[in-house]
């Protein structure tokens, strides 16, 4: 059923966050979590009456699950919250921001 689907989907999001979008995070554990993000993206509905509370949800969590690996992934460096354990010192190159606008990054 599409409840059982959702919540399957939940779950392997919330997997894939803990393995590889944790405090301590790699090249290698970050592409693993992006490839496997594009195969769980979930269609769109055909019809408007399929937009449920639940899947609007689960769909804000998927984008913002690859918004953040995206993110992590260019950021090369370490810096508060964020920790690359192959990038472990501060760069203050990175001194900046990263803005996703319409499906676009920008390092500002």
């Amino acid at each position: 059923t599409a409840s059982a689907t959702k919540t399957a989907d939940l779950r392997r999001l919330q997997e894939i966050c803990g393995q590889y979008l944790g405090i301590i995070r790699e090249q290698s554990g970050l592409e693993a979590a992006l490839a496997q993000l594009t195969k769980l993206k979930q269609p769109t509905p055909k019809v408007v009456t399929d937009l449920s509370p639940d899947y609007l949800a689960l769909q804000g969590m998927y984008q913002l699950t690859l918004l953040i690996t995206k993110a992590a992934l260019a950021r090369k460096e370490s810096r508060g919250g964020h920790f690359r354990a192959d990038f472990p010192q501060p760069d203050s190159a990175w001194r900046k921001h990263i803005l996703f606008t319409q499906g676009k990054m920008e390092v500002l």
